[in-house]
């Protein structure tokens, strides 16, 4: 007969409460008032109507969209999206049930500038595309292509996540606290692209670490769902294409020498760059930069004539990050991490306890049949190191003119790559003791996570 205590378990937790969390998280947030979220709306409508790629119409880039759409976005938006100081009217609340019920008049189309979003392959919108394609296909007032959106974006989210935390064995727990922190769950449940990268990396990350620890060998299966994650990897943002590297973790036995370990492992990687390359080529006819002063190029010869100055801008903008966490100066890439929501204008401050939940369970989950080689962790940390060079050289790239002092980075940024971190902390040396008893107390954390997310999310909006 089973204990009740058999019954706390990493995915059975996160599934009783993400997809509660994600739904409070969609209604409460107003339409729009997740960072970026207008400009990945219009970029999903225009999926939905078979636009792949993007329009450039002199120094802007975007696309025709229905003129309702339009006007129903600037509605909901007070304040300057790019700047991130979007306000939001109380008194606009009194106006989502009729656009919930009264379809929009006139039909038609006007060109809006959305040239950051162009830049992002179909691909990393399919959950939103699925969703505002069926409320299309059943002509329903606007508003429902928002709400639709950001319910398949989270259905999936939730999806992948589950089976990734039954499939890892390495850190379940932890991987379960990640994808329950108030900023992630905020973004899954929203019309960014960030939802669906999130649930892909960490999907990809639990699959490698089972086909590392705990599978005698890998089997077709595995390599087909290898290279189907590393094309949609690929495919989502480019700055997390390092992460690939976690395949040349699994033992060239498991693969039946080394021969088909470097055809197999080279040809998911090379056929994610392949793909991604691809892509970016046909997107780069629609690229126009997001500032006048901005030159992504001369940016680029800038970081790699100076290589040694613009890494030590990202450390110190890392140290940084754990000195306002401590000190509590002010906001910096941790609690972004932990707690940001909206347009990085709100935020629940639970930063030092989720980390604190987060260190307990890397160092206090055993599995005994996890084996990890010391160079794992050494290759999980390039791994890491290298991807987020790579996030702050695209940011840099993106938003800052050449030679900037200073660096665009938000915590959100670095949730895809956070499991595979977990690995540097999964301990052997020694046991926790009362392991057991500290299962009994994780979902009391998760409730006062979501409790805290609610409120917050309430008084603000």
């Amino acid at each position: 007969m089973r204990k009740p205590t058999d019954w706390i378990r990493p995915e059975i937790v996160f599934l009783a409460i993400a997809p509660l969390l994600g739904l409070a998280c969609l209604t409460l947030t107003p339409p729009f008032h997740v960072a970026d979220e207008p400009e990945h709306f219009f970029r999903i409508v225009q999926i939905a109507e078979g636009h792949l790629l993007g329009e450039r119409r002199g120094t802007e880039s975007g696309g025709h969209v229905p003129a309702a759409l339009s006007e129903l976005a600037d509605y909901y938006v007070d304040g300057n999206p790019v700047s991130g100081e979007v306000r939001w009217d109380r008194r606009k609340w009194a106006a989502i049930y009729p656009h919930l019920t009264q379809r929009a008049e006139g039909g038609g189309r006007v060109f809006r500038d959305f040239r950051g979003m162009n830049l992002y392959a179909p691909a990393v919108y399919v959950p939103q595309v699925v969703g505002v394609g069926v409320v299309r296909a059943l002509n329903l007032p606007p508003l429902w292509l928002v709400y639709a959106g950001r319910f398949c974006a989270l259905a999936a989210f939730v999806g992948l996540v589950f089976w990734a935390i039954r499939l890892t064995p390495v850190c379940p727990w932890g991987f379960a606290v990640l994808a329950l922190l108030p900023a992630t769950i905020s973004q899954a449940a929203s019309l960014s692209a960030d939802s669906l990268t999130n649930a892909l990396l960490f999907f990809f990350a639990a699959w490698v670490f089972r086909c590392v620890y705990a599978k005698d060998r890998i089997a077709r299966k595995d390599l087909v769902g290898m290279l189907m994650l590393g094309v949609g990897i690929g495919l989502c943002k480019s700055a997390y294409i390092l992460s690939l590297g976690l395949i040349f973790l699994i033992p060239p036995a498991k693969f039946g020498g080394r021969k088909r370990y470097w055809i197999a492992s080279g040809g998911v990687a090379g056929t994610a760059l392949l793909v991604a390359a691809l892509w970016s080529a046909a997107a780069s006819a629609t690229y126009v930069p997001l500032f006048d002063d901005v030159d992504a190029w001369a940016q680029a010869v800038y970081i790699l004539s100076h290589p040694l100055h613009f890494a030590g801008m990202v450390l110190v903008r890392l140290l940084h990050a754990v000195r306002f966490l401590f000190l509590g100066e002010r906001i910096g890439l941790l609690q972004e991490f932990v707690g940001a929501l909206g347009w990085n204008t709100v935020y629940v401050n639970i930063g030092q306890t989720s980390l604190a939940v987060l260190f307990w369970c890397a160092i206090a989950e055993k599995n005994e049949k996890v084996g990890i080689c010391e160079w794992h962790r050494w290759g999980v940390a390039a791994i890491l190191a290298g991807t987020i060079l790579m996030i702050a050289a695209a940011n840099y790239m993106v938003w800052c003119p050449p030679g900037a002092p200073a660096l665009a980075l938000f915590g959100r940024y670095f949730h895809p790559i956070a499991p595979m971190a977990l690995l540097l902390l999964h301990n052997r040396s020694f046991v926790v003791r009362c392991a057991e008893k500290w299962r009994v107390l994780i979902p009391a954390y998760f409730v006062g996570v979501a409790v805290a997310t609610v409120y917050v999310i309430g008084h603000a909006y």
